[in-house]
């Protein structure tokens, strides 16, 4: 300012605020050097650096200050306590009670971090030892597979951690991050229980906070366990601590003592009550049960010397006497009176109790013993109950005595006060009316133990042998099976029990049997015989599974059709089965009586095969249980049938020859029921069918019911290889077949029988019989087995027939001939044959038939016959000897002749006539065609097409062609012909037609353009067919149009500031009948001149209009989108075609249109220029890039090149707008920037506090396009210079040099 030169310096003070990094160094380059460490807070400095920056006078001109940053980023943490690393991998227990366990608090380990230049350091040493975390903690609880994150809530300073029970949400925990203490805000083992989660093992991460220098947060956990402390211990006699101890617990000496701990935590439930939670009860329960203190108890050293050390169990801790549980056994007591006791004491609650060891039961010294009387001189094996097929008093009730050994009574050394008990097990079939033992008058009884022992009162002095009798009954109501047993155990020292089999039983009442559904057939209480009947279809079912016949056996005992004992089964063992059967028997009875399914099976086996009927067979069942032999007999009457399995007819044929005589009058017999004495038939010799293989010995032959389900009939087989019945089913026939019988019922054997006068020759004729199953009805769907054998019949007798081709060869008694010209002949030859062999007769036979052709159906009219010939050329047609006729002249296209033939067999006497019925048919054979104006010319068809509903046709056809015959008398008149159009392959899209039928006039209707052919079939009314082949040449309406331009159509532009008009030419097709009309339109932003008059040259019609732009149209960039033009076709129908265009020809107008773009362009962006200028005292001139201000002058932007167009002025009108804008504020331009009207100049002012460069951007708006314009940058100064560098200073000021930067370790 003020002309005064700059002259900067630069000083670098530095300051060393940090307490972890300090700039301790900068040498004589200007390198600054650092020691410390991690920066912990990034407003920490390390040392700032200061710029001062002074004139040419030394005065200060202004301070930069730089702060500088020593940052070594995290990149791993540990956890320490009291400075020394913790192993993150060690679980930490917190114990908390009852007292604390909502408030119970605990201090989080402290965080050291390292950085990522640790090597340089000390390893073992972080760069910060109590990182604070902040907020960044996390804690899982382990659900018994993996740890799941709490839920979080931040409340001020605190974190709580929650869980959602379903119910509600409830914080667990919560950590405060000033103090950075964690609390326990829910009792966590009370929490656990109620709610089925274990909340008490918690995985506590911690994360430092991610860095804006670089790095991300770093993690380091430590998995926390929160123990319970116990309420109280107690001691149990149970492994799932159940039966809790207290007071005095007795026991006697030599029994075995399990006493087990647990812990008791006291609580609130779910519903607010209190509640002991006895741990271990609580795990065998499956209840949720957190983290808490391990119980015990003490074994006073007193027991543990009397048991020499001999516990088992576990110790809560090592030399100790403390047990979690605990097992022995009971030491001998040494105060035999009152026993010795011994404290067994807890540490937490007043849960002890005494342990009282006596010597007070007499003990058995051997196992118990069964007997069946009271002096114990019969030893019991067993018991038996139930009634059986003998005589038994007392079958449901048994007496037992038990003996029982006891020690013996030493006086002055024994004391007792009980027997040993014993423990009697009875199944629970059986029941104890009493029980007492000897020598004592009371009764005793089982208590809910099972146990049982003499009178206690006696057992210091009593008799060692003590013997209990306990008399037994069988309950009615009991569910027990067969056996069961009775089981005697001591309950003190270890001997073995002993049992008594008990069986449970019964004799049989009555035997039922059963079909395989379980119901009821027969019992053993029918004395009737049962009837069995096996019958097989063939040899192979013999003896086989599917062919026996299965009883299942329900048993019943005397316990329980008697007395009511349901439940006792009998033992099937005890029964025999035999049915006295002899071993050429075929007769097998098998059966299975043990098991859940008792059967008896009787079959027939296949070695001793007979056939029987009603065979006697009596089926013994012998009951031998209890001592028992009760027999129950069963009578069964067998029938073995054998079905027929295979037929075969013997021989090779069935001959029969017929006489050929006719017998008039005579009807034929029912040859089931009467004889044949006039001879109308003849017949074959026997048939008689092979049975199941020609079985030479009979076994094997079917039964004689079976051959009733025999049938036979005669049949035809056809080509396919099928059979079919011979005759009509029901009717009668000339060729049938009887069943031979013997006293009235059939043998089993067959005749066959053809009558003399009709049955000659049948080829492929079968005798056919087979066996039908079960079934009197003769269809055949019901085959079992069947055979075929040939028939051959033959006979001497002729008759007549159409020769095999000629036109009388057909079962039609008429026949049409269609005739297509007069040289035509028609073949109705016949011919003489056998009846029986079909074989023609020779040439001396066919001279004897005559052919003659009549007018009338009754063959009355004759109108030629060989017998007459003559030559009459005005008749209709003639035949000749060799059955050919042809048509002289006929007076009708259609008409009539009736023909007949005959011949005299003289083998029979009959005569032979074969006749026909004609009628002819005289077909067209020529066509004559005529033409028309617009549509036909020289065998061309012409149509249009423009679209569906834009198009010409033919639309009758029949109009152009006439048709005739060969016969001039028989012409084709009125529509009596028909014709069909085909077009050729590819055509279809190009016509549609339609055909001429049944008096149809057809047509041919255009639907695509291109060039086809067409044959029209042209078919007489009665017969014949002419074709002729049309060219069809569719033209399209539209496709002709060519529209042509000025310069390139392809994409025609036209600039808004020449709009040089464009020249627009469109040629279309001239159409034979079709006027035509050319416009031109357009969307808009253009303008189209007058088109040019019509012009039609070489059947081309074509107009041109000039297109410019519509100026007016542009005022915005959005309008200089493609403009159209189009082009627009219209075909009218001239007047004069209607006669062949006719109703589908062009209806109303035919519009057809072509639409192309034109692209309004604008070039105007590079049309101009500007400079600035300075004007002083009338004189104007250009200033250069730099201009000192005169503050005398004016300025200005002034344009000063425009690309001038035919409207305008070239300076500027309402089409063409300039404005200008500056960088900033070192000038300001008038009127906001905008040209006025009118002027291409725009004046401007200095600010005058401001200089330096500015940038000047003129950008024009033509016809609404904005331009981005022209920039130029422009330096004002107002005559002052200054320069500036930094350097630094390391002796105070003294001297300077520059300054630099690099990183330094």
């Amino acid at each position: 300012m003020d002309g005064v030169d700059l002259n900067p310096t630069v000083a670098l003070t530095l300051s060393g605020n940090s307490s972890t990094a300090t700039i301790n160094n900068v040498d004589s380059n200007g390198i600054a050097s650092f020691t410390g460490k991690y920066a912990q807070s990034d407003s920490t400095l390390a040392g700032t650096a200061k710029i001062a920056a002074r004139n040419a006078q030394g005065a200060d001109i202004g301070t930069l200050t730089v702060n500088i940053y020593v940052i070594d980023r995290i990149n791993e943490a540990k956890l320490y306590e009291n400075g020394k690393m913790i192993d993150e991998n060690s679980e930490r227990e917190i114990k908390y009670n009852a007292s604390n366990n909502s408030s119970m608090v605990a201090d989080i380990e402290q965080v050291g971090v390292f950085g990522e230049y640790r090597t340089s350091q000390n390893s073992n040493t972080p760069i910060v030892s109590n990182y604070d975390i902040g907020g960044n903690i996390k804690l899982a609880y382990f659900n018994g597979n993996a740890y799941v994150d709490f839920d979080t809530s931040v409340n001020g300073n605190d974190i709580d951690f929650t869980y959602n029970n379903g119910t509600e949400t409830r914080a667990i925990y919560s950590y405060n991050t000033v103090s950075r203490k964690l609390s326990m805000k829910t009792p966590v083992f009370q929490y656990s229980y109620n709610y089925g989660v274990d909340v008490s093992k918690v995985k506590v991460t911690l994360s430092t906070k991610p860095y804006e220098y670089g790095g991300s947060a770093v993690n380091v956990s430590r998995v926390y366990v929160f123990i319970r402390e116990a309420d109280e211990f107690a001691v149990f006699s149970d492994a799932d601590c159940a039966n809790k101890l207290t007071g005095e617990y007795t026991v006697n000496q030599g029994e075995t003592v399990s006493l087990y701990s647990s812990p008791i935590i006291k609580i609130k439930d779910i519903t607010n009550q209190d509640f002991d939670v006895v741990v271990v009860n609580a795990k065998a329960n499956s209840k949720t049960v957190a983290t808490c203190e391990q119980s015990d108890f003490t074994i006073p050293d007193a027991l543990y010397t009397a048991l020499a050390g001999n516990i088992g169990g576990e110790l809560s801790a090592p030399n100790t006497r403390r047990y979690v549980y605990a097992n022995f056994t009971a030491p001998n007591a040494a105060d035999a009176e009152n026993g010795d006791k011994y404290d067994i004491t807890v540490s937490k609650g007043g849960n002890g109790f005494k342990l009282v060891i006596k010597n007070q039961a007499r003990k058995l010294v051997r196992p118990a013993s069964f007997w069946k009387d009271e002096a114990c001189t019969d030893a019991l094996t067993g018991l038996d109950f139930g009634k059986y097929n003998t005589s038994v008093a007392t079958p449901y009730t048994a007496i037992v005595y038990i003996k029982l050994e006891y020690e013996e009574y030493t006086s002055g050394s024994s004391h007792f006060t009980k027997f040993e008990d014993i423990k009697l097990e009875v199944p629970e079939s059986l029941e104890i009316t009493t029980m007492q033992f000897k020598g004592e008058g009371a009764t005793c009884v089982l208590g809910t133990d099972k146990r049982v022992a003499p009178n206690r009162l006696g057992a210091e002095t009593a008799s060692s042998l003590q013997v209990l009798r306990c008399e037994l009954k069988l309950r009615s109501d009991a569910k027990d099976t067969q056996t069961a047993c009775i089981d005697v155990t001591n309950t003190i020292n270890t001997l073995t029990t002993k049992t008594l089999p008990v069986n449970i039983g019964s004799g049989l009442k009555r035997v039922d049997f059963r079909d395989s559904d379980g119901n009821l057939l027969f019992g053993s209480d029918s004395e009737s015989e049962k009837k069995l009947t096996f019958e097989f279809k063939n040899y192979d079912e013999i003896g086989t599974k599917d062919k026996l016949q299965l009883f299942k056996v329900s048993f019943f005992t005397i316990s329980n059709v008697d007395d009511s004992y349901s439940f006792i089964d009998y033992d099937a063992s005890k029964l025999t089965a035999d049915a006295g059967l002899s071993a050429s028997s075929c007769i097998q009875v098998n059966s299975t009586l043990t098991g859940d399914d008792p059967t008896i099976t009787f079959g027939i086996t296949k070695s001793n095969f007979s056939k029987l009927d009603n065979e006697l067979v009596t089926l013994t069942l012998t009951d031998t249980s209890g001592g028992g032999n009760r027999v129950f007999t069963f009578k069964f009457r067998i029938t073995v049938k054998l079905e027929i399995y295979d037929l075969k007819l013997s021989g090779n044929n069935v001959n029969i020859t017929t006489t050929g005589k006719k017998l008039d009058g005579v009807q034929p017999p029912d040859l089931d029921k009467e004889e044949d004495t006039d001879g109308y038939w003849s017949k074959s010799s026997v048939v008689a069918p092979i049975f199941n293989g020609s079985d030479v010995n009979g076994k094997l032959a079917p039964s004689d019911e079976y051959l009733q389900f025999l049938s036979a009939r005669v049949e035809i087989k056809g080509d396919d290889g099928k059979y079919v019945r011979y005759g009509t089913d029901g009717a009668p026939t000339d060729i049938i077949v009887v069943y031979n019988k013997t006293d009235g019922k059939m043998n089993g054997t067959f005749t066959v029988y053809a009558a003399n006068n009709t049955a000659f020759k049948v080829n492929n004729l079968f005798l056919h019989v087979w066996y039908r199953e079960y079934s009197t009805d003769t269809d055949e769907a019901d085959t079992v087995f069947e055979s075929r054998i040939p028939i051959t019949i033959s006979t001497s007798s002729n008759g007549l027939r159409p020769v095999k081709g000629s036109l009388g060869d057909s079962a039609s008694k008429s026949v049409v001939i269609n005739v297509a010209s007069k040289t035509d002949e028609f073949n109705f030859a016949v011919e003489p044959y056998n009846l029986g062999s079909e074989v023609a007769a020779d040439h001396a036979e066919i001279s004897k038939i005559e052919y003659a052709l009549y007018a009338d159906a009754g063959r009355t009219s004759l109108i030629y016959s060989t017998a007459t010939p003559n030559a009459d050329t005005s008749i209709i047609a003639n035949i000749n000897a060799s059955g050919i006729l042809r048509l002289v002249d006929p007076k009708n296209r259609n008409g009539h002749l009736y023909f007949r033939a005959s011949y005299l067999d003289e083998s029979s006497g009959e005569l032979r006539v074969v006749d026909k019925d004609i009628e002819y048919k005289i077909e067209i054979n020529s066509v004559t065609i005529t033409k028309g104006q617009y549509t036909f010319d020289g065998g061309v068809f012409t149509l249009y097409y423009g679209g569906q509903t834009q198009y010409t046709q033919m639309s009758n056809l029949r109009q152009f062609f006439e048709l005739s015959t060969d016969f001039e008398n028989a012409a084709v008149t009125g529509n009596a012909w028909n014709f069909t159009v085909a077009v050729e392959s590819g055509g279809e899209n190009i016509i549609h037609v339609t055909n001429g039928l049944n008096g149809a006039v057809g047509s041919i209707k255009a639907v695509g353009i291109g060039k086809t052919k067409i044959t029209v079939d042209f078919v007489g009314k009665y017969g014949g067919k002419v074709s002729k082949t049309f060219d069809v040449d569719v033209v399209s309406l539209d496709a002709a149009i060519e529209i042509t331009a000025d310069g390139d159509l392809t994409d025609p532009e036209i600039d808004i500031l020449q709009n040089s008009a464009l020249g627009i030419t469109a040629e279309v097709n001239t159409l034979k009948g079709i006027d035509v009309a050319i416009e031109f339109t357009t969307s808009g932003g253009l303008s189209i001149g007058t088109p040019d008059a019509l012009t039609v040259n070489n059947n081309r019609a074509s107009s041109s209009a000039p297109v410019t732009l519509d100026r007016k149209a542009y005022r915005d960039s959005s309008d200089y989108n493609n403009k159209t033009i189009t082009v627009r076709i219209t075909y009218t129908k001239k007047a004069d075609a209607k006669s062949e265009l006719i109703s589908g020809s062009v209806v109303g107008p035919v519009v057809f249109s072509k639409t192309f773009t034109v692209t309004p362009v604008n070039d105007f962006d590079s049309g101009f220029d500007f400079d600035l200028y300075r004007t002083k005292d009338g004189a104007t001139v250009k200033i250069g890039e730099s201009e000192t201000i005169d503050n005398g002058a004016t300025y200005s932007v002034k344009l000063n090149k425009i690309v001038a167009d035919s409207e305008y002025s070239g300076i500027v009108s309402n089409g063409i707008a300039f404005g200008a804008a500056s960088s900033n504020n070192v000038i300001n331009l008038k009127g906001s920037g905008n040209f006025a009207a009118g002027s291409d100049t725009l004046q401007f002012t200095f600010d005058p506090d401001a200089t330096g460069a500015v940038t000047v951007t003129v950008t024009p708006k033509v016809y609404g396009k904005q331009f981005g314009g022209i920039q130029k940058t422009y330096t004002f100064t107002r005559g002052e210079k200054a320069t500036a560098a930094m350097l630094h200073s390391s002796n105070g000021g003294g001297s300077y040099s520059p300054l630099t930067f690099e990183t330094a370790r």
